[in-house]
């Protein structure tokens, strides 16, 4: 709960000392001397991003558990950082930006659905002109997408929800990345 801008458990203020952990990006084996290193430097919380493109390879074909690919297993890792001790901040998006192509939206999205891609003034593609292809946020078509990836990344969450501080959606969603650095505005 927050009170006076502040994070309070307990009646009391809490103080968030946390360090990003990419499981994604890290090899399986390497996840518990990770966190160890994390637990050594005094921290309590570990984030992390929790990419759509990585555990939705395909459309419809969902990966928490790592069938596909040991590093896909969410839910061990968050079982691994919970059994340490840590509390968790989980960005699952569904645009991460995390420097992943796309924001971390699935390139099956944007190759089967251009008419959910931004335009700009004058209603055409943007495409050709930016780094990474967004998305218009009120297509219904995304909405309907993005709404069934926040679903099933909360079921592979949700077992882990009493360490959970905090729940980030969308992460760096004003695209100045791109808008200012790239144009076209």
């Amino acid at each position: 709960m927050f009170r006076d801008k502040a994070l309070v458990e307990g009646g009391r203020p809490r103080l968030v000392l946390s360090g990003e952990v990419q499981y994604f990006r890290t090899p399986r084996h390497l996840w518990k001397p990770v966190l160890k290193r994390l637990r050594d430097a005094h921290c309590d919380t570990v984030s992390t991003y929790v990419p759509w493109s990585w555990h939705e390879p395909a459309d419809g074909r969902f990966d928490f558990t790592g069938r596909t690919h040991p590093m896909r297993d969410l839910g061990t890792f968050l079982a691994m950082a919970a059994d340490m001790g840590f509390r968790m901040v989980l960005k699952p998006g569904p645009y991460v930006f995390a420097e992943m192509k796309n924001g971390g939206v699935p390139e099956w999205f944007s190759a089967a659905h251009p008419e959910a891609l931004a335009r700009g003034p004058g209603g055409k593609s943007l495409a050709a002109r930016l780094k990474f292809q967004h998305v218009t946020y009120l297509h219904p078509t995304w909405e309907r997408y993005a709404f069934r990836w926040l679903d099933r990344a909360w079921e592979a969450i949700a077992p882990h929800r009493d360490r959970t501080l905090l729940w980030q959606l969308d992460n760096e969603i004003n695209y100045s990345h791109t808008f200012f650095w790239f144009g076209p505005y």
